[in-house]
């Protein structure tokens, strides 16, 4: 499992290769919905909890 600031540099390596300045607010909010999301999943791994991601 990657750290969140790992996850996030990779991010920002992304945005700027990949993705327009214009979307600078969409590109915000995904950032703090993954830092919650890598927060969540650290936190159950740290309690050696099962974890189930259900994606469309």
């Amino acid at each position: 499992m990657k750290y969140p600031d790992i996850v996030l540099e990779e991010l920002d390596k992304f945005n700027e290769k990949s993705l327009d300045i214009r979307n600078e607010e969409f590109i915000k909010e995904c950032k703090e919905v993954i830092e919650q999301l890598v927060a969540f999943i650290n936190l159950n791994i740290r309690k050696e909890k099962n974890i189930y991601v259900e994606y469309e």
